[in-house]
């Protein structure tokens, strides 16, 4: 995408059209708090949008006019940005900016933008310790992945331990919180916990997804990341 096209979609998001109303009713309670807030929240904005299209700008997205013209291509950047609207964390912006410029698009093509829709929202949905406790994974599994072993559960055994240790230590957690993060990544469909009756199994314990290899593959996240 051209530099001069990003402008143009980055300055026409930038307008609050609703920003003076809002304003007067602040003022309304208390004098001066209208510009205090919009001001802050002008600001803050502005520092998101900005970062996004910093990140958007980085490499080349191979768009065409029909691509940049179509409904698809519309949907995604408006879905994306308000998705920017609502996160905090600088680190998450850069992932939607990368989902963004990563991820296939077709004009029309209605299965992919589906799964578009899907990234976005399992994205926006995760907390930056989710984040970080899935990519650890990801590192742990990388490594034990040529482990000759007769089955996935005594494999991951290798490592889990370990894992488990290090994102305590690192995110300051009890064995019973990490265990809460666990069975919530359970139900984002990026992790699989392992069911059914094994010698010496307890449970908490599980897999990484194909919608999670999907997910950092187009957000390219990585360990040092975090």
């Amino acid at each position: 995408m051209s530099k001069k096209a990003l402008a143009k979609v980055e300055d026409s998001y930038l307008e609050y059209p609703l920003i003076e109303i809002v304003q007067s009713l602040l003022d309304g309670i208390f004098p001066g708090l209208g510009g205090i807030i919009i001001g802050g929240f002008k600001r803050l904005q502005e520092r998101k949008i900005k970062l996004f299209f910093e990140e958007l700008r980085k490499g080349n997205i191979a768009l065409t006019e029909e691509i940049i013209k179509s409904n698809s291509f519309i949907n995604r950047v408006v879905t994306t940005l308000r998705a920017v609207n609502r996160e905090r964390r600088e680190e998450k912006i850069r992932y939607f900016a990368r989902l963004l410029k990563n991820f296939p698009i077709e004009p029309e093509n209605e299965d992919l933008n589906d799964e578009y829709e899907i990234l976005l929202d399992t994205l926006e949905d995760l907390t930056f310790r989710e984040l970080y406790i899935l990519v650890k994974l990801h590192g742990y599994e990388t490594k034990f992945r040529e482990a000759q072993e007769d089955s996935e559960l005594k494999k991951v055994n290798l490592y889990w331990e370990d894992f488990r240790k290090e994102v305590c230590k690192t995110l300051a957690l009890s064995e019973s919180e990490f265990s809460a993060y666990i069975a919530r990544l359970n139900r984002t469909g990026l992790f699989k916990e392992f069911t059914g009756t094994y010698w010496g199994y307890e449970g908490k314990k599980g897999r990484l997804t194909d919608l999670f290899y999907k997910l950092v593959e187009n957000i390219e996240a990585r360990e040092e990341d975090f």
